[in-house]
């Protein structure tokens, strides 16, 4: 069935700038729109209803043709522009605007950039707020690999990657739809970054078989804080009402500092996830297990390390936003409770030796937040002599 709403007559679903006194809109429904085309009818009628005053001040207006042809090019780059113009309440809901319609506000898709050839309709969005603000990444980056890349989704396990060998940036769609989508802004940016490094990574892959595996993490790990300091220091420079300094999600590691960042990111999991990248390189000889840098080293699935890391993200937290303090001393009085246990007793050595290393950082500003400063007399009473 159709409905055909009349102007006059003339084109047909769009502007014409030849003969714009002559219009014709006509939409087309479904059987099973049909209860609801009364409804749709209303707001049409509306909305051309607003329309028709427009229309009519151009007709009797004195401009010329090539002015009028003028005025639809510009309005068309203008729709493009204004899709990228996306606010910080729009953030904290999730797009709203353009979950659905990428790029979209007014019936016309923004192109993409030159420098990406393909990217998932959910991921759009976060593209073209990269496009506004960070237009010079997107230069740099195809400078450097001289060709466009992709950007999608993957139903495979994990948060986001770039792969230089397929010249793309995939986001792990479970990670994707439990976050807010100003996440995958903030995702995509970073592994763009990244790919502004693939010269280093390729020559680290190449190097690989001369180093041992915990050098090669290292070494990757060193690559990427780089790009997060980068990304950290991109997300601080939007404007408050693009992008709360609170939602930077790159604050949520000890990014000052390399040695603090890389042995946060040990207890993150962040680190074995590379070494087992390492391991799956051709000709590399270090075959031990990777267990990290601390003091007391843990494994990928020892109690210490994932204790470590939620006593380290509360750190964090009152070193970024002054919350916290409380929760992060009932839960160190818990953990000593069980220092007769090796676990409790290993986490906390660790807390004490991460602490000095905290309070050592010239990368803090004073007062330095406190993590664990046990007095030795605390310590013997705890049977902690290490």
């Amino acid at each position: 069935m159709s409905l055909q709403i009349f102007l006059n007559e003339g084109v047909r679903g769009f502007w014409s700038s030849e003969g714009y006194s002559e219009r014709r809109f006509e939409f087309s429904f479904s059987a099973e729109l049909y209860p609801t085309l009364e409804k749709v009818k209303r707001f049409l009628l509306e909305l051309l209803s607003g329309m028709q005053g427009v229309l009519e001040r151009l007709s009797q207006s004195d401009l010329s043709q090539e002015k009028i042809l003028q005025r639809r090019n510009f309005e068309q780059k203008d729709s493009v522009d204004m899709i990228t113009q996306v606010s910080r309440t729009d953030c904290a809901n999730s797009f709203p605007l353009t979950t659905n319609q990428p790029g979209n506000f007014s019936g016309r898709r923004a192109e993409l950039p030159s420098a990406v050839s393909q990217c998932s309709l959910q991921l759009r969005p976060a593209l073209a707020k990269i496009q506004v603000f960070f237009p010079e990444l997107l230069r740099v980056m195809q400078e450097i690999l001289g060709e466009p890349i992709r950007i999608c989704l993957s139903g495979e396990n994990f948060l986001a990657r770039w792969d230089f060998k397929l010249k793309e940036i995939a986001i792990g769609k479970a990670h994707f739809n439990r976050r807010p989508d100003w996440y995958s802004f903030q995702d995509i940016l970073f592994e763009m970054q990244n790919a502004c490094y693939t010269d280093l990574f390729a020559q680290l892959k190449k190097d690989a078989p001369t180093l041992s595996c915990p050098a090669y993490v290292r070494r990757v790990e060193k690559i990427e804080w780089s790009t997060c300091k980068l990304t950290c220091a991109r997300i601080n420079s939007l404007p408050e009402e693009e992008f709360s300094r609170e939602a930077n999600e790159f604050l949520t590691s000890y990014v000052e500092d390399f040695e603090l960042h890389y042995l946060h990111q040990q207890t993150s999991g962040h680190s074995f996830k590379i070494a087992d990248r390492y391991c799956c390189i051709e000709g590399v000889k270090d075959v031990t297990s990777y267990q990290g840098t601390w003091k007391r080293p843990f494994g990928r699935d020892d109690r210490s390390r994932k204790v470590l890391y939620e006593l380290l993200v509360l750190h964090l937290k009152i070193l970024r936003s002054g919350e916290g303090e409380g929760k992060l001393r009932k839960s160190i009085q818990i953990i000593e409770s069980y220092v007769e246990d090796k676990w409790a007793e290993d986490v906390l050595v660790n807390l004490k030796w991460f602490s000095e290393k905290f309070e050592a950082s010239p990368h803090f500003s004073d007062p330095k937040v406190p993590l664990y400063k046990p007095d030795r007399d605390k310590l013997e009473l705890l049977g902690i002599f290490d």
